[in-house]
């Protein structure tokens, strides 16, 4: 993307190598926290009427909150978050990949402001992640629950099922968050989307044509012109073309019965065999 090049070279800090990775330790600790009731994990989320309330350190810390209440399943979060960070800092670099993530967190600000009341965790920004892995790695094989083999493009369609899903069903507040947590990979992946379709309509009214001309034609070469007879009607025929100054210099087809027929037509009018 020329943007991107363009914003890397004005705003180079923006590199966070490993961003995912340290997200990923920071929910283990705030997920420790709230496991020995030092700190719950509410004093972390976002939240618009605490930000409102001065509360500014929830606009960042929000997204260390992990979505997993349970050891074993925070585990399983936390291999797939790094899995994927991993994966989309080797495919686009440091850069991108913050630029990506830290567009899809402000959507989330910008959404507490818009509903104050509403708290907002991580989720829905971690499932876009997931989303971009899927796009650039859609045969990529997962083990669910360390166990069943999927191809993490199927989890991806259902993901986005699922993000349809809440949009066309779920309250205002959820429908709102749905659709902004996705506005990152909107930008990142529909304008590729858009020219790849434009690319694959070019593509197939090219081959249309190709086909079109190279398809074999079902008319006949040779046509008697006075009984109308064909190669391909009758196939035991033999035919010739005369260009007699009747039948002009492009010529006309006769099949060698009605050839016959015509050069005694000749020599009746115009005394002229040579046909």
């Amino acid at each position: 993307m020329d943007w991107l090049d363009r914003l890397e070279r004005f705003m180079p800090w923006l590199d966070m190598p490993g961003l995912i990775r340290t997200t990923a330790f920071l929910m283990l600790i705030v997920f420790g926290l709230d496991m020995v009731n030092a700190i719950p994990s509410q004093t972390w989320i976002l939240w618009g009427e605490a930000l409102e309330a001065g509360q500014i350190w929830r606009a960042v810390t929000f997204l260390f909150v992990p979505t997993s209440s349970n050891p074993f399943f925070l585990m399983f979060e936390l291999m797939m978050l790094v899995l994927i960070g991993d994966g989309l800092e080797s495919a686009w670099g440091s850069f991108r990949l913050t630029v990506y993530y830290l567009a899809g967190a402000l959507a989330m600000v910008a959404l507490a402001l818009i509903i104050p009341s509403f708290p907002i965790g991580s989720s829905y920004l971690n499932l876009t992640l997931f989303l971009a892995f899927a796009t650039i790695y859609p045969d990529f094989e997962i083990l669910v629950f360390f166990v069943l083999p999927v191809k993490i493009k199927y989890l991806g369609m259902l993901s986005g099922f699922f993000i349809l899903w809440t949009i066309v069903t779920a309250p205002f507040a959820m429908k709102l968050m749905a659709l902004l947590s996705v506005a990152n990979y909107l930008v990142f992946f529909a304008p590729a989307a858009v020219t790849a379709i434009r690319r694959g309509a070019v593509n197939y009214n090219r081959l249309q044509k190709f086909q079109t001309a190279t398809k074999p034609r079902d008319v006949a070469r040779h046509v008697c012109s006075l009984c109308g007879k064909t190669e391909r009607t009758n196939p035991e025929l033999e035919f010739r073309y005369c260009q007699c100054s009747e039948c002009e210099k492009e010529g006309r087809a006769f099949c060698l019965e009605h050839l016959k027929a015509h050069k005694k037509e000749l020599e009746v009018t115009n005394g002229d065999p040579s046909c």
